[in-house]
């Protein structure tokens, strides 16, 4: 009998086993699947090659978008009141980003309306919900307190993540990449850089002294 109880506590334990080791599989192929992101497709609509203000408003012209802002190390002092406009423009309250110190930010812009905005101090600031169906996530941070300024969609860098001000636009009708942009306002030339294709280049100089 002994020997009976004995063989049916193996067979009994080394069936455990199995069901352990096929949940564990069966959870890991979930977890692949879940954490696996598909890149948007790009978009034909061209925004073109223009200053920031021009940029913004030719965003706000087209209207049928979402517009992601996030500053990385500094606004930049070579920021111009025209620049404060355009971003007034699309609602944001941003004047006293023409104060000559560090400041964080994040500005979400969608068909027509501000989705969000966070003006912070030399500090980080974080933005993480689903728009559209998808999740979007921001962070802006300045030179000593992060040195950030990321626009993820569903776990996808999509940020130039260069100095000052970096633009992610999205068509809202398909949610495909329009265009992802940066301007270094910390430049009295205010360079303009562009990611395409992974790879980020430099478009011109949007402002002659």
């Amino acid at each position: 009998m002994r020997i009976i109880k004995s063989a049916w506590l193996e067979i009994i334990f080394a069936i455990l086993i199995m069901i352990v080791i096929v949940l564990s599989i069966n959870n890991s192929v979930k977890s692949v699947t879940a954490d696996y992101r598909k890149h948007l497709e790009q978009s034909n609509i061209d925004f073109g090659n223009r200053n920031m203000a021009d940029y913004i408003e030719e965003i706000k012209s087209y209207g049928k978008c979402m517009a992601i802002f996030a500053v990385k190390d500094i606004q930049g002092y070579s920021m111009t009141q025209e620049d404060v406009d355009a971003l007034q423009g699309l609602g944001f309250e941003v004047d006293i980003l023409l104060n000559h110190e560090y400041h964080s930010f994040i500005g979400i812009w969608s068909n027509g309306e501000t989705v969000y905005q966070s003006v912070g101090g030399d500090e980080a600031i974080i933005y993480g919900d689903f728009l559209n169906n998808h999740y979007v996530y921001v962070k802006s941070a300045t030179l000593n307190t992060g040195n950030a300024g990321d626009i993820y969609i569903d776990d996808v860098q999509y940020s130039v993540a260069g100095r000052a001000f970096n633009i992610v636009t999205i068509n809202n009708e398909d949610f495909k990449l329009i265009d992802s942009v940066s301007y270094d306002m910390h430049e009295e030339q205010v360079p303009m850089y562009r990611l395409a294709d992974g790879t980020v280049t430099f478009v011109m100089s949007t402002r002659e002294h």
